[in-house]
């Protein structure tokens, strides 16, 4: 209990001389110098991965894909997805998605026939066919 009084003590003493505020004057000032600091800090980042963004979206604007003039033999509907590594390479459709309308274009292609040679909006390519729901 006597520390308890004696921290009151010290308050009170540190009220009278002032002392108590100046302290509370500094830790304020810091903490907003340092919040400021961590604004400004974030506000880069957002500036930066605007640029980022913006120079990807260019990027896939001038990367336009390239279309065939193969005729589509029916539409299909992605069901699955390939993993979180996906199916990626040069032959490989791009940019697909759970749900996204494709055009077959050919069937059985691919090592032991398993895949489809499909389009979507973003080019063409192979994709598992056994991934496709054919059903209209």
């Amino acid at each position: 209990m006597s520390s308890g009084k004696s921290l009151w003590r010290l308050l009170r003493l540190s009220h009278d001389r002032g002392d108590l505020y100046l302290g509370l004057s500094a830790v304020g000032f810091a903490t907003y110098v340092g919040l400021a600091y961590r604004e400004a800090q974030g506000r880069d980042l957002r500036l930066e991965m605007d640029l980022l963004r913006r120079d990807q979206e260019r990027a896939l604007r001038e990367a336009r894909p390239s279309f065939s003039d193969a005729r589509p033999l029916y539409g299909a509907t992605v069901a699955r997805g390939v993993g979180p590594a996906g199916f990626d390479g040069p032959v490989a459709l791009p940019r697909v998605s759970v749900g996204q309308r494709v055009a077959v274009l050919e069937e059985s292609v691919g090592p032991d026939g398993a895949y489809s040679r499909c389009r979507n909006d973003f080019g063409e390519g192979l994709y598992l066919a056994a991934f496709l729901d054919t059903k209209e």
